[in-house]
């Protein structure tokens, strides 16, 4: 089973209705978008803001022409006639006919990895490779890292929010400056409440088949890590001109 990787994703029996109208919108607005610009869209691009959010703007179907319109009005026949003819069940999922990339046995061996809470599967730090590791060894190499001062000291409390707060300050003063607009501010300030992080480990192979160091990481939130990046970016282009 671990052959196929950590991102081998096995045959779905079924999908979620609402995942099939989500992308069936997009699709539609990618649509819409195309023909409210048209050309127009590749000048616009460029003049595009960094930093801020993307927009929700749909254009109006009496903006449209008419061959947009037809199909438009395709895609939402086909689809409805995809709701109506496939068989659903209760809670609005649809069944699926692909035919199952694993056998029953390998189904089988696939649960019983899940279940199984005395081992830890992670990639490795480099070369693709799946390791499996003991839990509890895992568990003392992270606490053994954690543990070293000259690393890391224990907090009594999260700064994130304190963090947080220093860096809205930082946003306020270059907004009051116009280095940038109003929504640039929004969008590097983040969400009002931040998650607490997790630390994990992956394990770092030097040769193959012989373990070496394990790097230890910090999970984040995606938009966490993307507006740190970012913001640094912004700071560098600031101090560059």
């Amino acid at each position: 089973m671990l052959e196929k990787g950590l991102t081998f994703i096995p045959t779905r029996k079924t999908l979620p209705i609402k995942n099939i109208l989500q992308t069936k919108n997009v699709l539609i607005r990618n649509i819409k978008l195309r023909s409210f610009f048209g050309q127009r869209e590749k000048h616009r691009e460029s003049d595009t803001l960094n930093f801020i959010d993307k927009s929700n703007f749909t254009p109006s179907l009496n903006k449209l022409n008419s061959y947009t319109l037809d199909t438009v009005n395709k895609i939402e026949g086909v689809f409805n006639d995809l709701i109506k003819k496939n068989k659903k069940t209760k809670y609005d999922y649809l069944f699926l006919k692909e035919n199952p990339n694993l056998s029953k046995a390998e189904l089988g061996n696939l649960g019983d990895l899940g279940a199984n809470e005395k081992i830890i599967i992670k990639p490795a730090d480099k070369g693709g490779a799946t390791v499996i590791l003991n839990k509890t060894a895992y568990l003392r190499e992270v606490y053994r890292q954690l543990n070293n001062p000259k690393y890391y000291s224990r907090l009594k409390e999260p700064i994130y929010h304190k963090n947080a707060g220093n860096i809205r300050i930082v946003l306020q003063e270059l907004l009051d400056e116009k280095f940038i607009n109003y929504k640039q501010f929004l969008y590097l300030s983040g969400p009002k409440e931040y998650k607490p992080r997790n630390f994990y480990i992956l394990p770092k192979y030097i040769k193959i088949g012989i373990p070496g160091p394990i790097r230890i990481c910090l999970r984040a939130d995606p938009f966490v890590l993307t507006s740190i990046v970012k913001r640094i970016e912004l700071a560098r282009s600031l101090i560059l001109s």
